[in-house]
């Protein structure tokens, strides 16, 4: 199969009911081999519903999943999520990832989101490891027209049984272009972020308010600009 002859289809799973063998091939294919335990709980976390949807690219000539997306909607206040976007490990390169985002960026205009939001390694703080490759992922979002959110960021602990996440970034991979230019109005992520910890940790040990509420809790606007511009937008940490 090369990236001449490869087409796709896409199946979007919106219930919890939906596409449970195929939710596991696509986790066994793509997700485990992508994503270090702490970024992926376990099968479960792609489960559809309540707000969640997994968009799944497969070969249109034989079925196998590809490519898999998962998406957080906006929870009333216009903020999605980008939660999980990956392709299996065997044909990156060949456009996968490049068609799911496409297709998502489809998805998000229709619903009237505000803006979508995505969690990455900061190249600078996270190396290069078997499941992660920070410089090359930030790259690819580059070259599909994501942009910077000017705010050093902590992914919360997604399960019991993982930590909370240090020196990431958070991308705009999608922005109203009527209502989002260069700049997302503080409350909106506060508000956005405060929902997103209290929703994921779950566990006593996780109560604590995480460092990047306290920095947005007060300020002006949070600037967008060019990836290009990371040391400019996010300075490393004193």
């Amino acid at each position: 199969m090369s990236a001449d002859t490869t087409e796709l289809t896409f199946t979007l799973l919106t219930k919890a009911d939906q596409g449970a063998e195929l939710l596991h091939v696509a986790y066994e294919r793509i997700m485990r081999p992508s994503f270090v335990p702490d970024e992926l709980p376990g099968p479960n976390s792609l489960t559809p519903g309540s707000g969640a949807s997994v968009l799944i690219a497969k070969d249109r000539d034989t079925g196998t999943p590809l490519g898999l997306a998962r998406l957080l909607t906006g929870n009333g206040d216009g903020v999605a999520l980008l939660e999980y976007l990956a392709a299996d490990p065997q044909v990156r390169g060949r456009g996968i990832g490049a068609a799911l985002l496409s297709r998502c960026r489809e998805i998000w205009s229709e619903a009237g989101e505000l803006v979508v939001l995505a969690e990455v390694h900061d190249p600078r703080i996270h190396a290069e490891s078997e499941h992660e490759h920070p410089a090359a992922r930030l790259r690819f979002y580059e070259r599909h027209g994501a942009r910077l959110l000017g705010l050093p960021w902590t992914q919360p602990a997604l399960g019991p049984e993982t930590q909370r996440v240090e020196g990431m970034l958070l991308l705009v991979m999608y922005a109203d272009p009527k209502r989002v230019t260069t700049e997302l109005e503080r409350r909106v992520v506060h508000d956005w972020a405060r929902a997103y910890f209290e929703a994921a940790e779950t566990g006593a040990s996780h109560r604590s308010t995480a460092q990047v509420l306290l920095t947005l809790a007060a300020g002006g606007p949070l600037q967008i600009g060019p990836i290009a511009d990371l040391d400019r937008l996010v300075p490393l940490p004193a």
